[in-house]
């Protein structure tokens, strides 16, 4: 069987590089950052990596088994139209993985590798078939050479779902226990109560490692940020875990991924929680260490949990610079960039209001970010008409010591909403009036705990919308449609001005 190929050599060289390098440059520019990114077709498409990654590992294992199998000094036809069916398939299988990665905010250690691994075994796979005319033992090795890296790649895929391809499982019928009784002075985890599905069987859950979960991981794994895919709210949600695998699995703590990244070292990138929140302690570390062991937990360890915690000292107001420090420099800035600025009060010798829309149009990002010298010093600032957009929402992060914030006729949206509600602290009046913002930004301005006034009329948000904000912050005055004259007027915060129309308007002309 001497049967030529239809393409030429260097036809069939292209043929199998072009894509393979097209195919670096994918995984190069969209890189796993752990974020997830959109649009949804192409976060859809990430997930069909896990449908179509079976079909090269059972045809690029079936091409070398056939090769052997009958020992041709040619290939045969079925395995050179094999062989071009796992170069396709393994190809797109990389292409669906750099979208699930990218797009899905994939996030584990190995992540690169196991990448990096797949872009390899994609350039064997098409090196195979390019060697398919060649003798059958430098056949076979191109053929077994792409099987290896493809097999390596996979386990350290198939480690992050289901603990590798190389590990057995565990045991999965256990001997049938009666509940044991419990110790005396210990509080007792599930593996000592009936066995259901249920959290209130577990009432070392229920009591202790719920509402600990709650306060130092939830931010990030909880119903409104789900980062890894993890969410920490629910037993069922820790069973089943993240991009990482499951977050617990009783009795196994090697594979319980939520207690490995606690008990790491605190300068391990991967420690947990962050360095930017609240470490745990080391009583509740062991805590949740037992639990997952499902061992009793001793009642004195309990209780050094679950001291309740010191009441929040209250914050203290932002302390500005006497007026008379920065007058000059203030009045420098007030002067280049055409705004008003000017101190708080007589009574009041620190701190600065700054009205900057009195500069109108010409107010733009760029003229926000010249007021960073004096950003610490601005307790008031009014930004109302001036066509900011949400790039500016970094430059307000520096007010660090804001009350009162105009946002109102700007192009400011849910971005800056968001970085806002984080960085602000102080903020007690904010207005959002006619600009962009939607239910997103809303609902992150809900979990300001410091404010008290919120403008949002003329917004796209919805009903629905204002109704979750009240339920979560009943505390601050959300105000949704501002009349001409409002009952009880923000300090520092104009109402829009409403033209008035009709008869009644014609009349007062």
């Amino acid at each position: 069987m001497n049967e030529q190929h239809p393409l030429t050599k260097y036809a069939r060289l292209w043929l199998a590089l072009g894509p393979n390098l097209a195919l670096v440059a994918l995984a190069y520019f969209l890189a796993p950052s752990g974020k997830d990114y959109g649009p949804a077709l192409l976060s859809i498409a990430g997930n069909q990596h896990f449908v179509v990654l079976h079909f090269p590992i059972v045809i690029l294992i079936l091409i070398p088994f056939f090769e052997i199998w009958d020992r041709h000094h040619e290939a045969s036809l079925m395995t050179r139209r094999l062989s071009i069916l796992g170069a396709i398939s393994i190809w797109a299988t990389c292409v669906f993985g750099i979208f699930a990665a990218y797009f899905n905010g994939a996030e584990y250690s190995n992540i690169e590798t196991h990448l990096w691994l797949g872009v390899a075994a994609s350039f064997l796979a098409s090196a195979a078939w390019l060697l398919i005319f060649q003798s059958w033992r430098v056949r076979v090795m191109a053929q077994i050479t792409a099987v290896v890296v493809m097999v390596i790649a996979a386990h350290i895929g198939g480690e992050k779902v289901h603990g590798g391809i190389f590990k057995p499982n565990k045991e999965s019928t256990k001997e049938a226990s009666t509940p044991t009784a419990a110790p005396s002075g210990f509080l007792i985890p599930r593996a000592y109560a009936a066995e259901t599905p249920s959290n209130a069987t577990d009432p070392a859950y229920v009591e202790v490692i719920e509402p600990l979960l709650r306060q130092h991981c939830a931010k990030c794994h909880g119903e409104k940020k789900v980062k890894g895919k993890l969410r920490v709210d629910s037993l069922v949600a820790l069973k089943k875990g993240g991009n990482e695998g499951p977050a617990i699995v009783f009795g196994d703590p090697p594979h319980s991924h939520l207690l490995k990244r606690i008990l790491l070292d605190p300068n391990d990138d991967d420690f947990m929680p962050p360095k930017t929140e609240e470490p745990l302690t080391e009583s509740q570390r062991r805590v949740l260490q037992l639990w997952i062991e499902q061992k009793p937990i001793p009642a004195a360890l309990v209780a050094a949990v679950l001291v309740a915690p010191k009441a929040a000292a209250v914050k203290k107001a932002p302390t500005f610079s006497p007026n008379s420090e920065l007058a000059a420099s203030v009045e420098t800035i007030a002067d280049k960039l055409g705004i008003a600025i000017t101190p708080l009060a007589q009574d009041q010798p620190a701190g600065w209001r700054v009205a900057a829309h009195t500069a109108g149009m010409k107010f733009t990002n760029n003229q926000l970010s010249e007021l960073r010298p004096l950003a610490r010093q601005v307790a008031e600032l009014d930004l109302a008409h001036a066509p900011l957009t949400d790039a500016a929402a970094k430059s307000l992060a520096n007010f660090r010591n804001l009350r009162i914030l105009n946002l109102a006729d700007t192009l400011l949206g849910d971005s800056a909403a968001m970085l806002l509600a984080d960085e602000l602290s102080y903020l007690d009046h904010l207005s959002f009036a006619n600009t962009p913002l939607t239910d997103k930004g809303l609902l992150a301005l809900a979990e300001s705990k410091s404010l008290r006034a919120l403008y949002v009329g003329g917004t796209k948000v919805t009903p629905q919308g204002l109704d979750t904000f009240r339920m979560k912050n009943p505390a601050c005055r959300l105000v949704h449609e501002i009349s001409l004259e409002p009952k009880v007027p923000s300090p520092g915060i104009e109402p829009p001005f409403k033209e008035k129309s009709g008869p009644t308007a014609e009349k007062a002309k």
